[in-house]
C-alpha cells in the first residue's frame, strides 16, 4: 500500500496537483520474487488445451514459450534470422533481452520445427515469427 501512495504522490507533484509527497518517507519493503513451476499435471492439461483451441498459431507461440522459457518480449521481437535452425541455437540480440547482452541459447528440435511451421505460414519477406506481434511493441 505504501508504493501506491508514494508513486500516487509522487505523480501529483509531477502533474503540479501537490507541492510535495507526503509518501516520499515510506519505507520501501523487498518484494521477494515468487517461482513457481507448472506440474507435470498441468504441462498436460495445457497441451490438451493447445491441442484442441481452434487458434493454432496462438497455441505454437505458447508451446514455443514453453520450449524454450523465452519471455513474451524476446519472442514478440524474434526474428528468423536470429535461429540457426541446423545447430540448433537461437542467437538474442541485446537490445530484446533483459540483460542487455547478446544470449544464444540452444533449442529444442521441437522449437525448431515450430519455427520451420512459422516461415511457411507468414509472407514471404517478413522477417518475424509473429507480424502482428512484433508490430505490438
Amino acid at each position: 500500500m505504501g508504493e501506491v501512495l508514494r508513486k500516487m504522490f509522487s505523480l501529483a507533484v509531477t502533474w503540479k496537483i501537490r507541492a510535495d509527497n507526503p509518501a516520499a518517507s515510506f519505507r520501501k519493503r523487498p518484494e521477494t520474487e515468487l517461482e513457481r513451476f507448472l506440474s507435470f499435471e498441468e504441462v498436460q492439461r495445457l497441451a490438451e488445451a493447445l491441442c484442441a483451441d481452434p487458434d493454432q498459431r496462438a497455441a505454437g507461440f505458447i508451446r514455443l514459450f514453453m520450449l524454450t522459457g523465452t519471455r513474451c518480449g524476446e519472442a514478440r521481437t524474434a526474428t528468423f534470422d536470429q535461429f540457426n535452425l541446423d545447430l540448433v541455437i537461437w542467437t538474442k540480440q541485446a537490445a530484446d533481452t533483459e540483460q542487455r547482452s547478446v544470449h544464444r541459447a540452444p533449442i529444442s528440435h521441437e522449437a525448431v520445427a515450430l519455427i520451420r511451421l512459422r516461415r511457411d505460414a507468414v509472407p514471404n519477406g517478413c522477417p518475424f515469427l509473429s507480424p502482428a506481434m512484433s508490430r505490438a511493441s
